[in-house]
């Protein structure tokens, strides 16, 4: 009977030590804490980056933004698919703008873990004389790879009614 409570006794304590050591080294290794602020200027940089790519219809330059297997979601599209499917349809869009206009980016908020990292933010366009003529919302979903970011998902809309962006884009309102 005695060794019987010795031995329960005896695996009590080695449980109790057990589970109240610290876990193994490698489990005890957490993911690295990242610092969102410095995540979002370096996001912000790289939106500037296509802001301005896009205002100087410089294709090549504002393809660098994104991964090779990118997916965008447009409003009201199909989604686009890799990146020759944003070559097209930027040299669509940029075959047919005649305004001259400009395009700007806001990150408002990163969100990160591992090597993905969420971006939300707004998009606003002006037309040549500066005026804002559309703007809304983006979510873009980046992932980081050889210590760079790049998009891999991204999906916005308008904030503008549809009806009044349809108005102000014909010709043919009076």
């Amino acid at each position: 009977m005695r060794t019987t409570v010795t031995r329960v006794f005896a695996a009590l304590v080695i449980a109790s030590a057990i589970a109240c050591n610290p876990p193994a080294e490698t489990e005890a290794v957490q993911s690295e804490v990242l610092d969102l602020d410095a995540l979002k200027t370096r996001i912000q940089q790289k939106e500037d980056a296509l802001a301005q790519a896009q205002n100087n219809k410089n294709i090549d330059e504002a393809l660098t933004y994104y991964s090779e297997d990118v997916i965008a979601y447009a409003p009201n599209k199909e989604p686009e698919v890799g990146k020759e499917a944003k070559r097209q349809k930027y040299n669509e869009g940029m075959a047919k703008d005649t305004t001259n206009g400009s395009v700007r980016y806001q990150v408002i908020d990163v969100f990160a873990d591992g090597d993905l990292l969420v971006e939300t933010g707004e998009w606003f366009d002006f037309d040549a004389a500066g005026n804002e003529t559309d703007k809304g919302t983006y979510m873009a979903i980046f992932k980081q790879e050889n210590g760079e970011y790049t998009c891999i998902r991204e999906i916005w809309n308008s904030k503008m009614p549809k009806e009044k962006k349809a108005e102000e884009s014909s010709p043919a309102v009076d």
